[in-house]
């Protein structure tokens, strides 16, 4: 027995339904693959910028602990300029004083 032209016409459909569902099966697998290489770059980018994070905070801490050495270089280079300047005034004061004692001394011969 020939089939009918309905039969016909539905096999013809089932099997365009049935190209339609691969097709979409195939869009659907190709979709997946993505969303998984979206997920594990995403993964590949929290763990990157996790460790830029450490890399940075370490940075920053560097950074402090180099300007606290700065600022007691600073406070220690200050603190000798000052003990500088009070020697060389100590020492301006004995010169003046050696220069009255002589201007004395000489002073004191030429009398005698």
């Amino acid at each position: 027995q020939v089939p009918s032209l309905d039969v016909s016409r539905i096999r013809l459909r089932v099997n365009a339904e049935e190209e339609n569902l691969n097709s979409k099966k195939t869009e659907k697998d190709k979709l997946k693959g993505q969303v998984e290489n979206a997920k594990a770059r995403i993964q590949s980018y929290r763990e990157e910028a996790a460790e830029k994070h450490e890399q940075a905070t370490s940075i920053c801490k560097n950074a402090e602990r180099d300007r606290s050495t700065e600022i007691l270089r600073k406070e220690n280079i200050q603190k000798a300029i000052a003990e500088a300047d009070l020697e060389f005034l100590e020492v301006e004061r004995l010169r003046n004083s050696i220069k009255k004692l002589t201007a004395t001394q000489e002073k004191s011969a030429e009398d005698l």
